[in-house]
């Protein structure tokens, strides 16, 4: 299961919260950072419950502060005060950079590999039909 936030795995039960409306998971403290300044869900953009809202609020001002270092964080996932929305086409370069970082082969790296082999055997298919032409022609 990935937080539909910085779209890593959510590895610890503990940490993972639900929205109650479209029940994307999410990490407790990326939902409750994006609540600090929101009152809709980051993915389905439904307005959340007042209580939903208040259980997930900063008791102290040590982690509210806290929680606005995760927005901080966040920043550079596009979520920072919930003012952009990461785009499909940023989720997939996301996604892709997280793999390449990971060592998991994906489709593009796939290709990228591909593309000078494929170029090798362009050259030496052109290279055998110039010497049948060169044979032929003698």
């Amino acid at each position: 299961m990935r937080c539909n936030v910085c779209y890593l795995p959510i590895h610890d039960q503990t940490t993972k919260i639900l929205c109650p409306r479209c029940t994307n998971p999410f990490h407790y403290d990326h939902l409750a950072a994006w609540l600090l300044t929101e009152t809709k869900c980051p993915m389905c953009r439904e307005v959340l419950s007042e209580d939903f809202r208040e259980d997930l609020k900063p008791k102290s001002e040590k982690e509210r502060r806290r929680l606005e270092q995760v927005l901080y964080t966040l920043d550079g996932l596009g979520q920072v005060l919930g003012k952009y929305e990461t785009s499909r086409r940023q989720k997939k370069r996301l996604g892709e950079m997280r793999r390449v970082e990971r060592g998991d082969p994906s489709t593009s790296s796939l290709i990228s590999l591909a593309l000078p082999v494929l170029l090798g055997l362009v050259a030496i298919i052109s290279f055998i039909l110039i010497i049948v032409l060169v044979i032929s022609s003698i």
